[in-house]
């Protein structure tokens, strides 16, 4: 990079040196300032400026601080090392650059002394409904701890190299994840506007031509929206491919969560192409209304087909090193590049399997990639 800063490959957080050809200066050293702290705060590189959505402990003020480190316009950042020192020391921080200073602590004492450990539990409750105002509602199914063997076993008919080694994933904390495909009627109604090619498929079908950062965008706006209503600490974002597979497969071992066969009365895909010799069906060549099609043991419905769903993750090659606590896989890999689940309603039934991955560039848009979004932190 023209300023010699590695930023770990983040795409959220995004400085003019990361697209012309500044020389380095002191607005280069506050953007690095940024970065750093943001990896303190949290243990991740930033996909947003606000790491109060990673970490909902985080006393006030960190916010504020970080966004006016990372923002975009060098002219629009602090303006000296020296400020934001002072900054830090104006919210109680204590400076230290003895050898006892680690992230661990960092993140400790950016935490308010008042935190109180979260009292939500889900006990019998199986879903979570977010409003998002003007009768529009949002609804999550409960995803509980447990442990899932990721990834498809060479003995999986039309697997691809990529979707292993087969390893095991545990989750210590459940999640909620969204029942169906984030719906045009819910995009427009967070976001102000449809941009789907498919809206003759009705307000209740996938919005789709989001973008990777449009699909974490919204869920951005879908927290500051509806906070009060998520569980003490939780927040929102994209699922991890972990995540995703685990909701998909709920407890199954085979291809798809119905089994080992697919064809188009089971999910929206092109039925010309079939799965596991179950007979060839409709290609209907558009979207259509999330849940048409029976859900899996979770309650999950359309994780085969419809739309291609973005994840949180950086794409991999495999699965070496990844992961092994259902974490999104932030690290290596290739930044520009985000993970997508699930097939769609162009592809063949292969490719809706349950281990079935792909990419894309994170800036691209187009009809068969849509998402659906988590609540995860504050949760037992």
């Amino acid at each position: 990079m023209p300023d010699g800063i590695d930023r770990g490959g983040t795409t959220g957080a995004e400085g003019e040196e990361e697209r012309t050809s500044f020389e380095p200066d002191a607005k280069s050293d506050i953007y690095a300032l940024g970065l750093i702290a943001f990896k303190l705060l949290t243990g991740r590189d930033p996909g947003t400026r606000s790491p109060s959505r990673i970490d909902g402990t985080l006393a006030p003020g960190w916010d504020d601080l970080v966004a006016d480190a990372l923002e975009a316009a060098r002219g629009a950042r602090l303006e000296s090392a020296a400020m934001f020192a002072e900054r830090l020391e104006n919210m109680g921080v204590e400076l230290s650059t003895g050898a006892g200073a680690s992230a661990s602590g960092a993140r400790a004492s950016a935490r308010s002394s008042a935190v109180v450990e979260p009292a939500f539990t889900t006990g019998e409750q199986s879903s979570l409904t977010l409003d998002l105002g003007g009768g529009v509602e949002l609804e999550l199914a409960w995803l509980p701890p447990g442990s899932f063997e990721m990834g498809s076993p060479d003995s999986e008919e039309e697997r691809a190299s990529f979707e292993g080694p087969v390893h095991r994933v545990t989750f210590e904390h459940g999640f909620w994840m969204g029942r169906h495909a984030v719906t045009q009627r819910q995009y427009e109604r967070v976001v102000g506007k449809n941009p789907s090619h498919f809206k003759k498929a009705g307000p209740d079908a996938p919005v789709e031509q989001v973008s990777w950062h449009e699909a974490s965008e919204f869920c951005g706006k879908v927290e500051q929206t509806c906070g009060q209503q998520l569980p003490p600490g939780g927040y929102v974002r994209l699922p991890s491919e972990a995540e995703w597979e685990y909701a998909c497969r709920a407890g199954t071992t085979t291809p798809f969560h119905y089994g080992s066969r697919l064809d188009s009365r089971m999910a929206n895909f092109n039925g010309d192409y079939p799965y596991g010799n179950a007979p060839t069906g409709v290609f209907r060549q558009t979207t259509v209304q999330v849940g048409s099609f029976e859900p899996n043991a979770r309650g999950l419905y359309d994780m085969h087909g419809n739309v291609w769903e973005w994840c949180e993750d950086f794409w991999h090659a495999d699965y070496t090193g990844a992961p092994a606590d259902g974490a999104p896989w932030t690290s290596g890999g290739d930044s520009a590049r985000r993970v997508l689940r699930g097939g769609s309603w162009s592809f063949d039934a292969r490719y809706c399997r349950s281990a079935s991955r792909d990419w894309h560039g994170a800036a691209y848009r187009y009809n068969i990639r849509g998402f659906r979004m988590v609540v995860v932190g504050g949760m037992r």
